[in-house]
């Protein structure tokens, strides 16, 4: 599969996740045909995380996003957006990212990308917990599928106003289910943050308010097209002042094991966690699974799973700061196996530059300037 790219800048906003069910309406598929409009090869771009570095200081969350856009096919060619946000708060920098992910074509599987955007509000310092219901009307290559799962395409952050510094953050959903009376899924988005911020440059109120944009695919599948296997994964760790950790002492090589027989493997994203011992300035963030090997014959999956918050690195701006902590992220990974797909493991590097709020940057980082789009095309089919 080749793929071809393109650089813009444009607007854009946030998030994504995966989970399995096996509906008590597949029994019914005998009695309920496959619609004549439903396609035999769907093809879709899976988002597997990414990683995002400041170039000068560390700041306060402002904005972190990385997602897959929308997705056309048209005859042989298919072509979709992926989405970069970053902001830093009042010194202005360059954030540099890399956005890693799979495009694919299968047989006998249907793809459905969507997206919701929500609001999370609170105090500092406390728990921001909430739940949000989604219902999805069913594109026609969706129905009367008998697996589902939903995967995390992406997420977006952004501070309506003055930003925080993060303390916790979880993102999952949960499992779908089908309601054929208007042929719709439905799942809960599951949203967990705490933010703080008492250092000089945070002024009252002591509120946190933030946008979260959270994109999802929802793949389906008949018979034995599809097999999928899930396992969370944890990666803990402290640091101090003196001595600076890196990526590649803290990335892992991770085994699935699923079906036998399935001659294609794909990696994906299904939730995310950071857990820290107080609120921090970000420097790094890194939540991306990358394929090592895959064997059709045993169904054996290796991955490598890069799971970092990096408070500091030498050499920053006068000014910013340097707090020793601790960090534990986590990520449940799902391998999908196809018996007959193409997929290429892709990544993409660029940068934003953002003002700040002193180089006249708005307070608010939820704006079309903090974010890259960049455009992609692969050739689908089989």
């Amino acid at each position: 599969m080749r793929v071809r790219t393109k650089a813009l800048i444009a607007p854009a906003i946030l998030l994504s996740l995966c989970f399995v069910y096996a509906p008590a309406w597949a029994q019914q598929q005998a009695q309920r045909p496959f619609p004549p409009e439903a396609i035999s090869v769907d093809s879709a771009i899976i988002w597997r995380g990414f990683d995002q570095k400041w170039t000068q200081a560390n700041h306060r969350l402002n904005r972190l996003g990385d997602y897959v856009g929308g997705i056309d096919c048209s005859g042989s060619t298919c072509s979709a957006n992926l989405v970069h946000g970053a902001a830093s708060g009042l010194a202005g920098d360059v954030a540099r990212y890399t956005t890693y992910y799979t495009t694919l074509s299968a047989r006998g599987v249907g793809f459905q990308p969507g997206h919701r955007t929500f609001v999370l509000s609170g105090k500092e310092g406390q728990a921001i917990e909430r739940t949000f219901s989604v219902r999805e009307p069913a594109e026609a290559n969706l129905r009367n599928r008998d697996q589902v799962v939903v995967l995390l395409n992406g997420f977006d952050l952004c501070a309506e106003d003055a930003a925080d510094k993060p303390q916790h953050i979880r993102l999952a959903l949960t499992n779908p289910t089908f309601d054929p009376n208007d042929a719709s899924f439905s799942f809960t988005v599951i949203v967990e943050i705490t933010a703080d911020c008492d250092s000089a440059e945070c002024k009252p109120p002591e509120t946190v308010n933030y946008n979260l944009r959270v994109h999802f695919l929802i793949v389906g599948s008949n018979g034995d097209a599809m097999h999928t296997v899930s396992r969370e994964f944890a990666q803990s760790y402290t640091w101090d002042t003196d001595d600076e950790i890196h990526l590649q002492d803290l990335d892992r090589d991770r085994l699935l094991y699923g079906a036998p027989g399935y001659p294609v493997g794909v990696f994906a994203l299904r939730s995310l966690e950071l857990t820290l011992d107080r609120d921090h300035w970000m420097f790094e963030w890194a939540s991306f699974v990358r394929p090592k090997s895959y064997s059709g014959q045993t169904g054996e999956g290796e991955c490598s799973l890069a799971l970092m918050f990096k408070q500091w690195t030498p050499g920053m701006m006068v000014g910013a700061i340097k707090k020793p902590g601790s960090a534990t992220m986590t990520a449940r990974v799902m391998l999908l196996q196809f018996k007959e797909a193409v997929r290429g493991n892709e990544s993409y590097t660029g940068s934003i530059e953002w003002p700040g709020t002193l180089g006249g940057a708005p307070s608010g980082a939820c704006s079309s300037q903090a974010t890259v789009t960049h455009a992609i095309q692969f050739e689908a089919g089989l």
